[in-house]
């Protein structure tokens, strides 16, 4: 099977489940499906052929035509959409009986631009007007018009609709089809067969005529007398045997001679035997010939046989020698039986005589003999027979020209059978056509018969037995059940007379217990206009209006109730811990009238919205206190942060002063709490929860939002489900009032789990309805959330990420299903508060860059880079435990960076605002340039904090701006090095830079050496000055220099690490001067040097650090 065949079989397989799958009680199918096509339609030019600019993804609408039966015998074309799931739905049923024309555009009556337009695939049905579809191959348009024809005649009695448009070699071809596709003799002629099986077919067919008795006077019985006559007359010419006289016996001797015929015994010679003979295969057993058929070649053999027994006796002898010659030749001797004799006397006649003459003979005149001997009897053989044996070959020619003469008549009568099954056919046609008949006769009494037993059932009822929807007590259980039983009467009754009422029109159309000829239903059929419809109608409608307005009135008193009985659980609950359970006090009071809200949704819907409308507005103000409630008992709980402990989190809070008079242990203190801070802010987002009973009752104001959001969302997403359930506000759920009746009785009817999350309603319309109910329920809401936000953001801005981060994870959770208005409502927190922490970002940004530092005298480390560590652990912790893949990860990143490149680009400003900075940076900057060495000092501080103080916490942008800080901190740690080491080292590395960079200039180090200023025993006394004592005393001067730039920082430790960090570098630097003596020594004085660098003091200077 090819890829087109299974994919249409495939939809077959889909579209018969989808649409035709309706069983009727007696479990056949309603409808049973035929064949079907894949189409394209055209919004803008549904009737003709659409231009090139018609067509498109919006104007094309592809749909599928389906043929099928109904089981009433009606055959109709529906139209139908494959569904995203993989089904199809019918949206347009035509009957087949107003199909009048079929239309293609390839034919020369078509216009140029139609032809064009609509090519080999578009074709216009006319079934009560035109339709316009394209098909997707002409393949498949062809076969589809061919079934339609082919049906089409079936189904009307041998009408064929108009054919227009087409060329006459797509005509022929859709004919050919419908022909190759009827029943009868055609397939059988048409078909390429054998002769045999074409025979066997007759024999069959023959056979199987004796079988029924025809009609008098129909082909049949003129047959049948046409074969008694040939039975009397002796042999039909077909299965006749005539038997020959016995074959005269011809000698044995060595030439051929023909023996005289034998006296005859007739006075007409026999006949040789004739016979016509059919294939076994196909010829039936009881017409097999029972004459068993003797070949010539048997005779010849047997005769043989009578010759050699007459023959000499030696031959026995003569046929053993030969057995062991040819055994000695190693032939098989097998091949000479029997003639033997035959053998030895043709090797007589040809000259090969035992003895001297057949030794002088050779093989190949053997061989030139016997060919000539076989050239002279295929000459003369025959022409001798046929002389001598002439009374054979007249009996011959007699037989020929009887057999002639038999086939003649068999021609004669094969015509007779031909025209004679022909009459047939139109027998068989004319037996079918009848049946068929009786099959629509009883499909129509049966339809009938239930029509008017329907009829019969729906005008039945009575005012007295719908008595129980106006008296029977609707608080009562007894008297529910009663009023249920009346109302799925009536509610049958009503949707027999009008199904429309129920609103729910794909439902209805569906149904397999309505046969869908009757889903108008009686109201606009025939039996529509009889007046006690009409009557029965009214009074349907006015017992339901009764109802009704019955039912509103209770449940008004009935919701009160619930309410109340809801509020009292609220209110005697010893603990203030939020408990779901109290709601369901109220709802078990409104679950056993559920089945009557159906049926008011069905039949009356504005009653049914009046009643939702009670509902919601009785509800208002039950979660109004609720929820009013739970806030503030959480804000209660919640921590108090003054603003001295959120003050150091904050770039705003640490504008840097013009002057220094901030006294540096009060600073120093604030430091400490807000790193405290910092490290306590936690993350409530790990899914537990701070309880207000808890031993510590303390918890952050993020905290406390998500803690309040944990308790009332599920409350709100639990009223919407029961709304959705009580209420039926759903499309999901296809029963409808009798099935909600049947289902329970009304003291066991209770709700389901209205925790579970819900899938999202299809139907908008009703589920912007729900939407509204909850709208008004929690219009109080936004309102209280949003001052929950605010009353956050005042104690600290910071925490308005555990604000976000807390509404993205109940976003995620709710996102798919049906809660539309929590949804919503989320999102547009979520949105304000997302702007309003992008501003508290700028603000932060504005303050970094409005930092000013007058670095003429050193302050450590800036204000901005000292907050950041405590800034980004607050953060860290408040998100810790959140899902990475929440926007709210992305967005703290991203302010991550904008914040990082301010603070860093704010100390790049500082170096361009200085000028004299800007100028002495190099490595031989005056060492006792102070402005330039505290700018380096100041960098370092602020490089160094920034390490040792941020937690990258595997953030790549973090990651990335501590990669930068290193940077910076190893480029001015080198600068601030070279600046200090002038002091203690200065001559001797001027000395040594000289020296360096005349070698690097490619001067050799003899003409170094040469100079009076390099010559040996200068470089001798410059490097002999810095003995043990000197080095000593330099050392430790720079220990004490180090220890006053960097010892004085706001944390005591950091300020220990980094001198030691210093002192190490300067420590690699002194060793680096050793190596740089010893190669100037190398390269210039041929290591001759009455110098030894004092390398154990150097290591004893700097023993000790780190401690």
């Amino acid at each position: 099977m090819d890829a087109r065949a299974m994919r249409f079989e495939d939809e077959k397989r889909r579209i018969i489940e989808s649409c035709f799958s309706k069983k009727d009680v007696d479990g056949s199918l309603l409808e049973t499906y035929i064949t079907h096509v894949r189409i394209t339609e055209y919004s803008s030019y549904p009737t003709s052929p659409p231009p090139p600019q018609a067509r498109g993804q919006n104007a094309e609408k592809p749909r599928v035509i389906i043929v099928a039966v109904r089981k009433s015998g009606r055959v109709r074309m529906h139209k139908s959409k494959e569904n995203t799931n993989g089904t199809f739905s019918i949206g347009k049923t035509w009957n087949l009986d107003d199909l009048t024309t079929v239309e293609s555009f390839t034919g020369p009556t078509a216009t140029a631009q139609n032809r064009e337009w609509a090519g080999d695939t578009g074709f216009t049905v006319t079934i009560g007007k035109p339709y316009f579809w394209n098909a997707q191959s002409d393949k498949e348009k062809k076969f589809f018009i061919a079934s339609l024809i082919k049906i089409f005649g079936k189904y009307t009695g041998g009408r064929t609709p108009e054919l227009t448009g087409f060329d006459q070699r797509e005509l022929d071809q859709v004919l050919v089809e419908d022909e190759e596709s009827r029943p009868g003799l055609g397939p059988m002629i048409k078909s390429k067969k054998s002769k045999g099986e074409i025979a066997g077919a007759f024999w069959k067919a023959a056979s199987a005529a004796n079988a029924f008795k025809p009609r008098p006077g129909g082909a049949g019985e003129r047959l049948r007398l046409a074969a008694t006559k040939s039975s009397e007359d002796g042999s039909d010419g077909i299965t006749g045997v005539f038997q020959p006289p016995p074959r005269p016996k011809s000698s044995d001797a060595e030439k051929a001679q023909v023996a005289e015929p034998a006296p005859a015994a007739e006075a007409v010679p026999p006949l040789p035997e004739v016979k016509i003979t059919v294939p076994n295969s196909s010829r039936p057993a009881s017409l097999q010939p029972s004459i068993k058929e003797v070949k010539p070649a048997e005779i010849e053999a047997a005769k043989t046989d009578d010759a050699m027994r007459k023959d000499d006796p030696r031959k026995f002898v003569i046929a053993g020698n030969d057995a062991r010659y040819l055994a000695t030749l190693g032939v098989d001797p097998s091949i000479m039986n029997n003639k033997s004799s035959e053998f030895t006397k043709w090797l007589d006649f040809f000259g090969w005589v035992p003895g001297q003459q057949m030794r002088s003979r050779h093989m190949d005149e053997l061989r030139i003999d016997v060919d000539r001997e076989l050239n002279k009897a295929q000459a003369g053989g025959w022409l001798a027979r046929f002389k001598e044996d002439d009374d054979r070959v007249d009996g011959i020619k007699r037989g020929i020209d009887t057999a002639i003469a038999e086939c003649e008549e068999l021609d004669n009568l094969l015509t007779l059978y031909s025209v004679e099954l022909s009459t047939l056919s139109d027998d068989i046609a004319y037996i079918e056509a009848q049946g068929q008949g009786l099959q629509v006769q009883t499909a129509n009494q049966k339809t009938l018969r239930k029509e008017l037993e329907s009829l019969l059932e729906t005008t039945a009822i009575t005012s007295n037995d719908l008595g129980a929807l106006r008296g029977a007590p609707l608080e009562n259980l007894n008297g529910l059940e009663d009023i249920e039983r009346a109302l799925v009467t009536l509610y049958k009754a009503m949707m027999k007379i009008d199904p429309t009422l129920g609103g729910d029109q794909s439902r209805k159309s569906n149904d397999g217990g309505i046969d869908n000829d009757q889903s108008l239903g009686l109201d606009n059929s025939d039996y529509g206009k009889m007046r006690i419809v009409q009557e029965k109608k009214q009074m349907y409608m006015q017992e339901s209006s009764l109802f009704m307005r019955r039912l509103v009135e209770y449940m008004a008193r009935q919701f009160q109730e619930a309410t109340s009985e809801t509020s009292r659980q609220l209110g005697e609950a010893l603990s203030r811990k939020v408990d779901s359970h109290h709601h369901d006090a109220g709802r078990d009071l409104l679950w056993k009238y559920s089945p009557l809200i159906l049926y008011a949704r069905d039949v009356d819907l504005k009653n049914w919205d009046r009643l939702l409308q009670l509902y919601q507005d009785l509800n208002h103000p039950v979660y109004k206190r609720e929820f009013q409630q739970i806030m503030t008992a959480w804000k209660k709980n919640a921590r108090k942060m003054s603003s001295d402990e959120t003050s150091e989190l904050l770039f705003t809070s640490h504008a840097e002063k013009k002057e220094e008079g901030i006294a540096t242990t009060a600073r120093k203190l604030t430091v400490k709490r807000s790193q405290t801070l910092a490290k306590s802010l936690r993350s409530p987002l790990d899914g537990s929860r701070s309880n207000l009973k808890s031993s510590e009752g303390q918890s952050l104001p993020y905290e406390t939002f998500g803690s309040v959001l944990d308790d009332i969302l599920p409350l709100v997403e639990m009223e919407q489900n029961f709304i959705v359930d009580f209420f039926h506000a759903t499309t999901l759920d296809q029963s409808d009032f009798p099935d909600a009746v049947a289902a329970f009785r009304p003291k066991d009817r209770q709700g389901g789990d209205l925790r579970r999350h819900r899938l999202m309603e299809p139907d908008r319309d009703l589920a912007r309805r729900v939407t509204k109910a909850m709208e008004v329920i929690f219009v109080f809401m936004e309102n209280e959330l949003s001052g929950l936000v605010q009353w956050v953001l005042t104690v600290d801005n910071l925490q308005g990420v555990g604000v976000l981060a807390a509404m993205e994870r109940k976003m995620a959770e709710i996102s798919q299903t049906n809660q539309d208005f929590l949804n919503t409502l989320l999102q547009k927190l979520h949105s304000t508060l997302e702007g309003r922490f992008k501003k508290f970002v700028d603000e932060q940004i504005r303050a970094i860059e409005e930092t000013k530092v007058k670095i003429n005298k050193r302050k450590g480390v800036i204000s901005f880079i000292r907050i950041f560590p405590n800034f980004s652990t607050a953060v860290e912790n408040i998100l810790n435990g959140v899902d990475k893949n929440l926007n709210i990860r992305g967005t703290v990143d991203r302010e991550y960076d904008r914040i990082l490149k301010s603070m860093f680009d704010s100390l790049k400003i500082i170096a361009r605002e200085n000028p004299a900075v800007a100028v002495n940076t190099g490595a031989s900057a005056d060492s006792e340039d102070k402005e330039a060495l505290n700018f380096h000092i100041l960098l370092i501080e602020n490089a160094n904090h920034f390490l040792e103080e941020v937690d990258a916490r595997g953030l790549e942008v973090l990651e990335e701006w501590r990669a930068n800080a290193t940077a910076e901190l190893d480029e001015h740690m080198q600068l601030y090095i070279g600046a200090v080491m002038r002091r203690p080292l200065g001559k001797l590395l001027e000395y040594l830079e000289n020296i360096e960079a005349q070698l690097a200039s490619g001067k050799p180090g003899t003409s170094i050496a040469a100079q009076p200023s390099n010559s040996r025993g200068v470089f001798n006394k410059v490097v002999g000055n810095y003995d043990a004592k000197e080095v000593r005393k330099g050392i430790e001067t720079l220990r004490k220099r180090v220890e006053k730039h960097f010892g004085d920082a706001d944390d005591p430790a950091l300020s220990r690490n980094l001198v030691t960090k210093v002192l190490k570098e300067c420590e690699k630097f002194y060793g680096d001067v050793e190596l740089r003596i010893s190669r100037v020594t190398a390269d210039v004085y041929n290591g001759d040097t009455l110098f030894e660098w004092p390398r154990a003091e150097v290591k004893s200077g700097f023993s000790g650090l780190g401690k």
